[in-house]
């Protein structure tokens, strides 16, 4: 992960948020004190995947869309999908 940080193209142009305030590339331990950067925030693309599951976020790829199915747990969903089904 830190060698793709280190080959991935540069930014292009300057990126900021709606309310113009700069946003880094990447963001290090350096920016983050008093937490444990591994366990708590992580590289993006890896766990605990606080930062995307893509290396590059959505800049290099397009965001994700994704459908949520279910309610409670796995059993109480089955029941309701066979009853749907049957209805």
């Amino acid at each position: 992960m830190a060698q793709d940080v280190k080959t991935a193209p540069a930014p292009q142009r300057e990126i900021e948020t709606s309310s113009h305030i700069p946003v880094k590339p990447l963001y290090t331990p350096a920016d983050l004190k008093g937490l444990d950067y591994e366990t708590e925030i992580g590289y993006p693309g890896e766990y605990p995947f606080t930062r995307g599951v893509q290396a590059t976020m959505y800049r290099g790829r397009l965001w994700t869309m994704r459908q949520y199915a279910g309610m409670g747990d796995a059993e109480e969903s089955n029941k309701r999908y066979k009853y749907l089904l049957a209805n």
